[in-house]
């Protein structure tokens, strides 16, 4: 395989900068940071698996990101990649981002929900790469890990408790290959915490904890499902620090692939009661009442109509989609009771879509926000 560092770089600064006549120049790697070839060819015990890398540093001036600014402003470009490798690391340190969320300066508050907001930035980043490196970029995963702090008087020990929930999303369908139900993405390698460790600790039950059906977004390749958890207080009452995020918008999909399900969460009360949450609360629970908790799935990849009908299958029976999805979103006539795919009905049923639906001519679908 070529060596790629030169088309990340052209890539990246086609994404970042311009010069004032609206022309792109990337940047160039200096003649002391290339390597002989028969050096290069062999190198080995450097770095990972036998690869050796360098690292390049630009600055150019670019046009100003708002009207109201005159001023150019410099965009510092760190390039990391293997020699004879695809992949590249890029960071980019805008200055005009200072005092910002990003980098929040005294006495700015920065220690709670950082995690929604560097996983959202993730986002973004990823959604840029899409337009420079097309058909290799995956859809959008859930964009959020449940973050939660709950607290309160264990009614056994008459101690005081703290305690910490996780929950992770459904990872975003790949160019060829499905999205990973209730995991970790991004810039973030937490898992979910055991039912049985929080139950045993703390005055808290789990009644239920699952994939949530239907919450990956469809496509030739479906997004990773997202996780429902049910989190109810025992004996005693319980302040919950509710940090979420994906409330408001859906992960995307690309290429024809459907959104994922935006996340949402509701208190249950003892007496019936239903509460609609927020992204972020404090909230209390008292004994009996029920946090509901659904995590965004991933968001799918391609046109759900191009799918195995085979696959579309196996994930009802595995109860990841519902009849109602297989026949309406892909196009999947099931038969026997929903155990057998009903071939040529399906053949028919998917021209029927597509007639209606029209071409795709989009790359994102963000559900409420549009294609485009």
């Amino acid at each position: 395989m070529a060596c790629a560092p030169s088309r990340w770089r052209a890539a990246t600064w086609r994404l970042t900068c311009s010069s004032s006549s609206g022309t792109s120049t990337p940047p160039r790697a200096s003649r002391r940071s290339r390597m002989p070839r028969r050096r290069r060819r062999g190198a080995t015990k450097v770095g990972v698996s036998g690869s050796m890398s360098r690292s390049y540093m630009r600055e150019r001036f670019c046009r100003p990101s708002s009207s109201t600014s005159s001023k150019p402003s410099v965009v510092s470009m760190a390039v990391t990649a293997p020699f004879c490798s695809s992949t590249a690391l890029v960071a980019m340190v805008v200055p005009w981002m200072k005092r910002s969320t990003v980098e929040a300066g005294a006495p700015a508050c920065a220690s709670s929900c950082r995690t929604a907001t560097i996983k959202r930035i993730a986002d973004a980043i990823l959604g840029a790469f899409v337009r420079a490196l097309p058909q290799r970029m995956p859809a959008a995963s859930s964009g959020t890990l449940l973050v939660m702090a709950l607290g309160g008087r264990d009614p056994a020990t008459g101690d005081t408790f703290v305690a910490s929930e996780l929950a992770a999303g459904g990872m975003g369908a790949r160019p060829r290959k499905d999205g990973i139900d209730a995991i970790e993405t991004d810039v973030s390698n937490c898992m979910n915490i055991p039912v049985e460790s929080v139950e045993m600790g703390f005055p808290v039950r789990i009644p239920r904890a699952g994939l949530w059906a239907d919450s990956g977004g469809a496509g030739q390749f479906r997004g990773g499902l997202g996780l429902v958890k049910v989190f109810e207080a025992t004996g005693a009452d319980i302040m919950i620090s509710h940090r979420g995020e994906r409330f408001a918008s859906a992960p995307w999909g690309l290429h024809g692939g459907l959104p994922g399900r935006s996340a949402r969460a509701f208190i249950l009360r003892r007496d019936g009661r239903r509460e609609e949450l927020p992204s972020k609360q404090m909230i209390e629970l008292h004994p009996g009442d029920q946090l509901w908790e659904y995590i965004a799935g991933g968001a799918g990849y391609g046109d759900p109509l191009e799918r195995d009908p085979a696959q579309v299958l196996a994930d009802v029976l595995d109860g990841k989609v519902s009849h109602e999805s297989a026949r309406e979103t892909y196009g999947v006539v099931l038969v026997s009771e929903g155990h057998a795919v009903d071939e040529l009905g399906t053949k028919e049923y998917r021209e029927a879509i597509r007639r209606r639906r029209g071409p795709i001519t989009w790359t994102f679908d963000r559900g409420v926000d549009g294609r485009r």
